[in-house]
């Protein structure tokens, strides 16, 4: 997990994926450098202290202090067996094509309007990693739905967008681990770990597959060689210098000057973000 622990990578699903789910070890990112950033950071390595999790947290300062490597990336890459990207929200998404270069799959989730190009393939990726209804409470993860998208888009949003969608979510027997905020996933993944009936029933329900989910098998299979080689080698071709000029002109070249046009583009982004399928708390 070689992203920064921030909340919109969502670092706590990461923790929950690698250690109680796939039975591995971890290698996080650095800290974030806002306070919330901060305050998550020290959350996970409290909780990694409490229960002796296989974790590693600020995986390139270790590299760059034991071995004076200022670009550490190859050498993660050669440790790791795969890389795993748990972020809701990407702009560019560069975590979920950057380990094919480098022979190493990619397992986790798949962010809202993510996609590859059309050759490549990747069934490790989940839209949706369900838990027990029961285990949260749907009125709290609602209150702070309702608290956080009033604030961010004003009342009307908070009670005709995100109201209708966060019901929907809660109301059914599982609810996405990803719409719980910081706090509840770590007060979550804190029982998980020491109630083993709790981890049992959770994998029972994780193993076979649902909606936007592929199945527990599928992820401990993870992807081929030669699928891996596959993303590889057109990863290698989408991403060339070459391509990247041409689509940096095309992108760029079609801007206007004029201000009416800048407005068009700005409200076209604004109605992006505001897109409830994409607002997520740690957004």
């Amino acid at each position: 997990y070689p992203s920064r622990t921030i909340a919109r990578k969502n670092p706590v699903e990461a923790i929950a994926v690698a250690c109680l789910l796939l039975e591995g070890n971890l290698l996080l990112g650095l800290s974030g450098s806002s306070e919330k950033d901060r305050l998550i950071h020290a959350a996970i390595k409290n909780m990694i202290a409490d229960y002796s999790l296989p974790v590693v947290t600020g995986i390139q300062a270790v590299f760059r202090k034991r071995k004076g490597d200022t670009n550490p990336v190859a050498d993660i890459y050669g440790l790791a067996d795969a890389a795993l990207s748990t972020s809701v929200s990407e702009s560019f998404g560069y975590l979920l094509y950057e380990p094919f270069l480098y022979g190493r799959p990619v397992v986790g989730r798949k962010p809202v309007g993510f996609s590859y190009p059309a050759r490549v393939r990747n069934p490790c990726l989940y839209s949706r990693l369900p838990v027990p209804s029961e285990w949260i409470s749907p009125g709290l993860v609602l209150q702070q739905y309702r608290s956080v998208s009033r604030m961010c888009f004003g009342n009307t949003a908070a009670r005709s967008l995100f109201d209708r969608r966060v019901v929907a979510e809660v109301s059914g027997s599982t609810v996405d681990f990803a719409l719980l905020s910081d706090e509840m996933q770590i007060n979550l993944l804190r029982r998980l770990l020491v109630s083993s009936k709790m981890k049992s029933r959770w994998i029972a329900l994780l193993e076979k597959s649902r909606e936007g989910w592929p199945g527990l098998k599928q992820l401990r299979i993870g992807c081929s060689g030669r699928i891996v080689d596959r993303n590889r080698r057109i990863i290698a071709v989408e991403f060339s210098m070459q391509r990247f000029q041409k689509e940096f002109r095309r992108c760029f070249g079609i801007i206007s000057a004029t201000a009416r046009t800048h407005r068009v583009k700005r409200n076209l982004l604004q109605k992006k973000s505001d897109d409830p399928r994409i607002f997520r708390m740690r957004t």
